[in-house]
């Protein structure tokens, strides 16, 4: 076990029985049942026994267990042999392979207030899982738990361990596999990419440096020995809805800082490596292809891009701005002609210019009498609170209600032609009404009155003798079983309790019981006239056609694809690493299987590496 107890960080090694966690099914299940079988196999891989931590400094002895490596010697680095004790196994007969587990622990003291932490996990050399600690779910201490590499979304391939001491010889050396696991690193650094400035991750100077530590000389005789290396980094992660679907194998956090990508220099290669597979030639001809055969990046296969690299050159590249001068300003002039005159600085493109205001905008009424003009000009018809509903863009699609005066205002940003095409369709749905000019109305001439004349006769004929009333209408008596007859037996009966006949209340009964009534609700309905009545409507609303539910996806977006492999193809067509070959720790040749969590791709910029550890299991 080691502890890096200024920051937090723990990490183990622990072997179990390997029949007990494993699964001969293949049953993808999520959510609580997920959790429920998960259970039993988290609980047999916790009774295991740890493995005993073994100080290996790089000249042989038991002091440096903490060292510092880098450019600068400035990234705390662990290094130990892990071993089981020679009191729990029997040297003399071979064992029975076992499951292999790793554990990682940080606390509150791991990295600052904002940020999370990331761990990365790597088997001789080859990146075997991603994992970003979040402490507001997993709370101030947190526990990270591996076993396998994963080659599905929901299956992962169990390390197996087997001590060195019960298996045959190895074809090859310690120093043939130290070259290898640093070689694999080597390939890993260049898949990390550079920034604008040619920089680095900072995992990615990690690597680099530990590809360069020397193999210890407590190791030379282990020829069987399995390397796994931990990264421990403080950053701050991004959120990216973009990404779709869980990933199917482990993949390093993406970066936006750092997405230009190296590669490895011949001269970092040798001409000819002893180890298998690892050859320079074998490396450029995979470079493009993990070790689990992954697919390469599309990512890897771009060049940079002329304006994020300020050394890349040739056509269309933005010319190198000229790096800033820290040489002493000249001093102020001291010409007898005047004072001293201070030097003025260049203006920065930054900085803020007294430039005008803006005219001020403006009043509604200004705006409504300005959308009136142009509608008199334009033989549209002025109406203020008109609405327009569902009007079309030039694209066919509906944007919505718009008043006219909003509209109109529309029109004056719009080009010549599409302005045209929209005054017309204004000047179908509200035509201007003709002006025509008034008729002159004709004086009445005044006659004055005079008496004598026929007229006056006939008003004095008038006012001495009046028109005699019209006869009083027949009183309509209401049929039995109607509505006017009970109206008219509840008014009897109102004015017999002492309801004046002329009040109100019997007023209102009468009115109820009127004969019209009975007439309305008796009456059918009157035919409509068979005569169209050409009527003039605006244009036809357009009904906006629905957008597939799969086009409103973005197209950064990666959908599952039909060629994914089930479960069972990915088991089947797993192979072993030739890095594992022959080392203490492997995988099974019978394929066994363990189900695991769903996990997905995620953004990270790293801001420092806490602590770097290595396990060399014998």
């Amino acid at each position: 076990m080691m502890n890096f107890r200024s920051r937090g960080v723990s990490a183990a090694l622990s072997t179990a029985d390997l029949d007990a966690p494993l699964s001969k099914t293949t049953t993808l299940r999520t959510g609580k049942e997920r959790a429920r079988d998960d259970q039993p196999v988290e609980d047999a891989l916790a009774a295991g026994v740890q493995l005993i931590s073994l100080t290996s400094g790089t000249d042989g002895g038991a002091d440096g267990l903490l060292q510092y490596i880098g450019d600068h010697e400035d990234i705390a680095f662990m290094m130990t042999e892990a071993r089981e004790e020679n009191s729990q196994f029997d040297s003399s007969t071979p064992r029975e392979p076992r499951a292999l587990r790793l554990s990682v622990s940080t606390n509150e003291s791991t990295h600052d207030a904002n940020k999370r932490v990331k761990i990365e996990v790597y088997l001789n050399g080859a990146l075997c899982d991603v994992h970003l600690v979040k402490h507001r779910e997993e709370g101030l201490e947190a526990t990270y738990t591996t076993n396998g590499t994963r080659i599905h979304e929901q299956v992962d391939m169990p390390w197996v361990y087997q001590p060195s001491a019960t298996r045959p010889s190895s074809a090859q050396t310690a120093k043939t596999r130290w070259l290898g696991t640093s070689l694999a690193l080597k390939e890993e650094v260049s898949r990390r990419g550079l920034d604008r400035w040619g920089r680095r991750p900072p995992a990615a100077d990690f690597l680099a440096a530990l590809a360069d530590v020397s193999l210890p000389a407590g190791l030379v005789d282990h020829a069987h020995m399995g390397i796994v290396d931990i990264i421990v980094v403080s950053g701050t992660d991004v959120r990216d809805s973009g990404i779709g679907g869980s990933m199917a194998r482990s993949k390093r956090s993406r970066s936006k800082k750092h997405d230009l990508r190296s590669a490895v220099s011949s001269s970092d290669l040798p001409q000819s490596s002893p180890v298998r597979g690892l050859s320079s030639a074998g490396a450029s001809e995979r470079a493009g292809e993990g070790w689990l055969g992954e697919p390469p990046s599309p990512d890897a296969s771009k060049s940079p891009r002329a304006d994020d690299n300020p050394f890349a050159g040739g056509r269309g590249a933005k010319p190198a701005e000229p790096l800033r001068s820290y040489a002493a300003p000249a001093p102020p002039s001291t010409s007898p002609a005047g004072p001293p005159v201070r030097r003025q600085r260049p203006r920065k493109p930054n900085d803020k210019l007294n430039l005008p205001r803006a005219a001020a905008r403006r009043t509604v009424a200004e705006t409504e009498q300005a959308a009136k003009e142009f509608a008199e000009n334009h033989g549209i018809a002025w109406r203020k609170d008109a609405v327009i509903e569902n009007f079309m863009d030039r694209r066919g699609a509906a944007r919505g209600n718009r008043s006219l005066t909003h509209r109109i205002l529309d029109l004056q940003k719009m080009t010549a032609k599409n302005r045209a095409a929209a005054v017309r369709h204004l000047q179908q749905d509200y035509p201007a009404e003709p002006v025509t000019p008034a008729r002159a109305q004709k004086k009445r001439k005044v006659i004055p009155f005079k008496p004598g004349t026929p007229s006056s006769n006939l008003l004095a004929a008038f006012m001495q003798s009046p028109p005699s009333p019209k006869p009083a209408a027949a009183e309509v008596v209401p049929e039995e079983g109607t509505t006017g007859s009970r109206i008219r037996t509840r008014a009897d009966m109102a004015i017999a309790y002492g309801a004046p006949p002329n009040g109100r209340l019997v007023a209102l009964l009468k009115a109820c019981s009127s004969p019209n009534l009975d007439e309305r609700r008796d009456t059918p309905l009157a035919i409509e006239s068979s005569s169209s009545v050409e009527q003039k409507t605006g244009r036809a609303a357009r009904v906006a056609p629905l957008i597939p539910q799969s086009s409103r996806r973005t197209t950064r977006r990666n959908p599952g694809r039909l060629d994914d492999p089930t479960p069972e193809e990915a088991i089947a067509g797993f192979l072993i690493p030739e890095s594992c070959f022959g080392s203490a720790i492997s995988y099974s040749a019978n394929h066994p299987q363990r189900q695991v969590a769903k996990s997905r791709p995620e953004k990270f910029e790293e801001d420092e590496v806490i602590v770097g550890m290595r396990f060399v299991v014998v």
